[in-house]
């Protein structure tokens, strides 16, 4: 733990005036390249429940770190660093002056974060700092006090219990055997790391738990050995869980659990064998279900609830449009949010957290061009005030407007891609087919600025068009559409990809002539398989941390470490030797027209060094060509500012020669 002196830097931030107004025209202007290689600094804020403070997650150093800023002095109050290595996850309130956060570690920039199942809290002011939860106890570097004794298990939030200072509902899931690796539920004290069993929940991660605000859980599913999904209520008559029966039968997923305010009703996503999700309400007393609306690929972070502590929901916001549909015009939150989107229009406002009373909101504001900013607004003023930027040095009216796009795919499929043109190009021009990495876990592109979407930006301010495919295995279009990808990386996921790059050729968006591909982790992966299937498509391909072998990566990535990670390789990529050699653009260099650039870090664990090296063993002797960059002491993804500076200068250099204004002339 540590308490640096950036006090200064928040009371810069906080004292701006004027929020970042959305832009009116674009601009071919260069823009420094380390403009679009900086880290966020900013990546969360909620509000304390008296509204008395605005906890935030930011990049402090190499890592990240949560500050509270004091709001009736605008300065940083305190901050907490993990241990080396770690970051600060999610958080939560558990009071008026306390925060509990959760660490997780990543192997790079590129790395879905991985939850270690500790929790750790700290007060307001920067005191009491404590281990509350994990396999480390208050043995733990930087632990203070007595804390907590080591569990052998992983923990994670269910319910911060803001109206009880005290106490905070957390979820356990034993390493090995304990309650029959059943989920365990416990009644954690925050300041002591004490905690009381509230009871088990019959079944495995994926789960979760809903609770009224007493903290007595109502709600919950889980998974059995087999990956089915249950669903179950409690009965006081019979001091158990009771299974629920669907009224359309067993349901493929379940998505994240709700209860209401009153304590009446619980709140699920249902969704079936296709694209089809239903937020559905169950009435506790009756085990009857309400399906309160359906749509194509809804998606359960998607819920939008009231923010005034009844917890009703009052709309859905869906993926492909990136809008918010609320259900009833005459409901004062659905009013005052559609208010609030009339107040920041063209942008996606999202309020992150609300005081206990709903009297202040923290606003969320972001766009295409917009990389995001944070506003604290108050009801009785009907004000919004701008706190932070996630990245204030980024002018949005000098980025490039994006939209979302449909092609067809081969069978008829429809699907949906992020077009973003370049600066200065009318008509044709060269194009960047850009995939995701990922490729699942609910990971796709969407119309607001991603984590990566900095690369697109960076692409298109130097004159590239960028097409970004959601293709099949893509989450945030429905169960169906992501789990057709499992077990066709190199086959329909690959047909999807293209599909998208001959669809802007028809439409006359790129020049057939000047198109490559570029990719990162699963990106990349999608890159090589793509030069090595569609020789004649690209001009060139960039490669950045992808995987080339398939059974290699299986055996060497530190995913196949854990159980979970084991099991999701085995359903996503399978375990036929002949299919992942099959799948593996190794095994095909020899098909290989365009030149290639290969960029991997040679500390990477995720996706080992080892794939580029073999991948460029296998080019040296069929006699391609390729380029290359490797960076000692990197990971998965580059941390360091000047190493991403160094690989876009190389990046816009690598297009330039081959499709851009350095590139040779067609052959006639």
């Amino acid at each position: 733990m540590s308490k640096p002196g950036f006090a200064a830097l928040f009371g810069a931030v906080l004292l701006a005036a004027v929020a970042h107004a959305e832009p009116a025209s674009t601009s071919a202007k260069p823009i420094p390249t380390i403009d679009f290689a900086r880290k966020s600094v900013f990546i969360a804020a909620k509000i304390s429940p008296n509204g008395d403070y605005v906890a935030v997650r930011h990049w402090l150093g190499d890592q990240i770190a949560l500050g509270i800023i004091d709001l009736k002095t605008h300065k940083i109050s305190a901050s907490m660093r993990l241990n080396r290595d770690e970051h600060v996850g999610d958080f939560w309130w558990v009071g008026p002056d306390r925060v509990v956060v959760e660490a997780e570690t990543r192997v790079g920039p590129l790395d879905i974060p991985a939850l270690t199942g500790e929790l750790w809290g700290v007060k307001a002011d920067g005191s009491g700092s404590i281990y509350l939860f994990g396999y480390r106890g208050n043995n733990s570097l930087g632990a203070h006090g007595p804390g907590a004794v080591a569990d052998w298990a992983f923990g994670e939030m269910i319910d911060p219990l803001p109206r009880d200072p005290i106490h905070a509902l957390i979820a356990s899931y034993p390493w090995i055997g304990g309650d029959g690796g059943f989920v365990t539920i416990y009644k954690l004290d925050v300041r002591s790391g004490a905690k009381a069993k509230v009871g088990i929940v019959p079944g495995y991660p994926p789960f979760d738990v809903a609770a009224d605000d007493n903290g007595k859980p109502l709600f919950a599913y889980a998974n059995d050995r087999n990956s089915k999904y249950h669903g179950y209520v409690w009965s006081d008559d019979k001091s158990d869980w009771v299974e629920l029966e669907f009224p359309n039968g067993p349901p493929k997923q379940l998505d994240h659990a709700f209860i209401s305010g009153d304590g009446k009703s619980a709140f699920t996503i249902v969704s079936d064998a296709t694209n089809r999700g239903c937020l559905d309400e169950i009435v506790l007393a009756t085990r009857q279900f309400k399906e309160i609306g359906c749509d194509e690929g809804l998606n359960a972070s998607e819920i939008l609830f009231s923010h005034d502590g009844s917890r009703r929901p009052i709309g859905v916001a869906r993926t492909a449009s990136e809008k918010a549909a609320y259900f009833a015009s005459d409901d004062p939150d659905v009013k005052l949010m559609k208010a609030l989107h009339n107040t920041f229009p063209d942008q996606r406002l999202t309020v992150t957290s609300e005081t206990e009373d709903g009297s202040k909101l923290v606003l969320h504001a972001q766009s295409d061009r917009n990389p995001g900013d944070f506003y604290l607004f108050d009801r009785a003023t009907q004000k919004a005030e701008f706190l932070i930027a996630t990245r204030d040095w980024i002018d949005p009216r000098q980025m490039q407007p994006r939209k979302v796009v449909e092609y067809t795919a081969r069978d008829g499929t429809v699907i949906h891609a992020i077009l973003t043109k370049g600066a200065g190009t009318l008509g044709k021009a060269p194009l960047v087919v850009l995939p995701h990495g990922g490729p699942h876990s609910g990971i796709h592109d969407t119309w607001v600025w991603g984590p990566l979407d900095h690369w697109a930006q960076f692409l298109a301010n130097r004159g590239y068009d960028v097409l970004q495919p959601n293709f099949r295995g893509s989450g945030g279009y429905g169960y169906a559409f992501e789990h057709a990808g499992y077990r066709h990386w190199g086959t329909l996921m690959i047909d999807d990809i293209t599909d998208a790059a001959r669809w802007a050729i028809a439409q006359g968006i790129a020049d057939p002539q000047r198109m490559c591909i570029f990719g990162a982790s699963w990106g990349g992966y999608a890159t090589m398989m793509s030069l090595v299937r569609e020789p004649d498509l690209y001009q060139c391909g960039v490669a950045f941390a992808g995987v080339y072998d398939l059974p290699s990566q299986i055996s060497d990535t530190d995913g196949a470490q854990w159980l979970i990670g084991r099991n999701y390789l085995d359903e996503a990529i399978g375990t036929d030797s002949k299919e992942l050699a099959a799948q593996s653009s190794i095994n095909y260099v020899d098909r290989l027209k365009a030149p290639v650039f290969l960029v991997h870090g040679t500390e990477d664990r995720r996706v080992p060094f080892s794939q580029a090296k073999k991948l460029r063993k296998a080019l040296e002797k069929a006699g391609k060509p390729y380029e290359w960059m490797e960076v000692a002491h990197e990971g998965h993804g580059f941390w360091k500012d000047e190493n991403n500076v160094e690989f876009l200068d190389k990046l816009a250099a690598f297009l330039d020669k081959n499709i851009g204004n350095g590139a040779s002339p067609p052959p006639q």
